[in-house]
């Protein structure tokens, strides 16, 4: 009887130990968004938050079933589902592709400033994208980011050109972006040199 609850303890131990080592991740590194999605580049274990969504793995790509659409999670290996998170391992550089046509232009502007820095809204911005299920109208640290820009910067991003206008704080900044295949750059109160 003896021998049989110390393999049963021996047995719940190791199985808590693996489950616990195997749990372990890290926090997304730089994310940046583009056209078709997020890119990042790691070779770590990663979780996002999937509630019940079904998913589907083939070969080192997942394919994640939203509410509005199929997100496909490029270049991952050691996938699995534990509670409400899908773990995954990056390969090197990893895709997450979803539809963000109507966002990703604010993400391809390159502010620069002494006075202010957009860059780690930014990045929370995108993870918080991540963390609603790729459901932008939900992303609340994203509305922000594109409010602050839009409201406070006072820049306007339609499909085909960009409009910018003296911002009511007088903040100075360097707005650097690409349209039209044209690399631009316009300066608002500021005389900062670009290093």
């Amino acid at each position: 009887m003896l021998m049989l609850i110390i393999y049963f303890l021996t047995f719940v131990f190791v199985k808590k130990f693996k489950e616990k080592h195997r749990l372990k991740f890290k926090p997304f590194p730089n994310l940046t968004l583009k056209k078709n999605g997020i890119v990042f580049v790691s070779k770590l274990k990663h979780r996002i938050k999937i509630n019940n969504q079904k998913y589907l793995q083939i070969e080192n790509q997942i394919y994640l079933k939203t509410r509005e659409e199929v997100v496909v999670i490029e270049n991952v290996c050691d996938v699995f589902k534990y509670e409400d998170f899908l773990y995954f391992s990056g390969l090197g550089t990893v895709k997450i592709i979803f539809n963000c046509k109507s966002i990703y232009k604010y993400f391809n502007l390159e502010i620069k400033s002494e006075k202010f820095s957009l860059d780690e809204q930014k990045q929370s911005a995108i993870l918080d994208i991540i963390n609603n299920n790729f459901q932008i109208n939900f992303s609340k640290i994203l509305k922000n980011y594109i409010k602050n820009i839009k409201n406070i910067l006072n820049i306007q991003v339609f499909s085909k050109k960009i409009i910018i206008k003296q911002n009511k704080f007088h903040l100075p900044f360097i707005l650097k972006y690409k349209l039209n295949s044209k690399i631009k750059k316009v300066y608002i109160n500021e005389t900062l040199e670009e290093n």
